[in-house]
């Protein structure tokens, strides 16, 4: 993968998260898994399932953001698990699957 080096990691995510949102049929959740997949450590995939979860809200479409936000959360669990951001996510979808109201 091609390195960015930004100010901080919400640069370099956003700018990330731009460069695939801009690819054609591809949103910020489809970035944000493109990402989890190349640094697990680093990324995790946004959907309705995390946001549910974490903010205890529906929501459909997300920002750049929103996305910023909800990695933000997950990242502050994992640090306090000592989990991979990634591992972390998946918990919390397997959370919001298992008690799910969809």
């Amino acid at each position: 993968m091609f390195k960015i080096d930004g100010p901080n990691f919400e640069y370099e995510c956003s700018l990330w998260l731009g460069l695939l949102d801009a690819l054609p049929g591809v949103g910020v959740p489809v970035a944000s898994a493109v990402l989890a997949l190349t640094e697990p450590h680093r990324y995790c995939v946004i959907d309705f399932r995390g946001w549910r979860a974490v903010f205890d809200r529906d929501k459909t479409n997300f920002s750049i953001k929103d996305y910023l936000r909800y990695r933000q959360e997950v990242a502050a669990l994992a640090e306090e698990l000592d989990w991979s951001v990634q591992e972390t996510d998946l918990a919390i979808w397997e959370y919001d699957l298992r008690g799910s109201r969809a």
